[in-house]
């Protein structure tokens, strides 16, 4: 079983820096050095020191939902990993402080969006996205804990092993599936 992730809707930040330099080192399929890469992000309006100190992930909205993590998750998560994310520091800035997240770039990407079940809209000037209700695919290798979809760069799903495993580590996580 794969579900979506969901963040509290007062956990939204937005990722500094260059658009095009960072949606190619989290999104392209070309693996971009990130060593010594150093993000920073703001924090929306009502993202509070409380929620950052309690909540395990925040969702980007500048730079296309980037998955952005706390140290407790990459401290949990991380030994049972095998390449499938890489974390790199980020810095969000709320209320004239700093709190250390890391953005997570997902390495397994592939099609886990059931294109036909799914929804879709059609766009103003032409064409058409996906649109709730999202299907994830049943037939996604379940030895992989998180997948990004080829298409929808956007959208990533993890399996129900990291699902469990961020429920017993007590992680700040939410989960839906459509």
């Amino acid at each position: 079983m794969w579900y979506f992730l969901i963040s509290n809707s007062d956990s939204y930040i937005e990722i500094q820096g260059s658009y095009d330099r960072v949606r190619k080192i989290f999104f392209s399929d070309q693996r971009e050095p990130i060593e010594n890469l150093e993000l920073t992000a703001i924090a929306q309006e009502g993202l509070t020191k409380k929620i950052l100190l309690e909540v395990d992930y925040l969702r980007d909205l500048i730079m296309g939902g980037i998955p952005v993590f706390s140290a407790r998750f990459k401290e949990v998560i991380q030994p049972h990993l095998n390449g499938e994310m890489d974390f790199v520091p980020c810095r969000v800035f709320a209320q004239n402080e700093s709190y250390l997240f890391y953005a997570v770039r997902i390495n397994t990407i592939m099609p886990i969006i059931d294109y036909e079940k799914s929804g879709h809209r059609e766009l103003a000037r032409g064409g058409t996205i996906i649109d709730p209700p999202i299907i994830i695919k049943e037939d996604i290798d379940p030895n992989f804990l998180i997948v990004r979809d080829s298409k929808y760069t956007s959208h990533l799903a993890v399996s129900n092993i990291l699902k469990e495993l961020i429920e017993k580590g007590n992680l700040k996580v939410g989960f839906y599936r459509d």
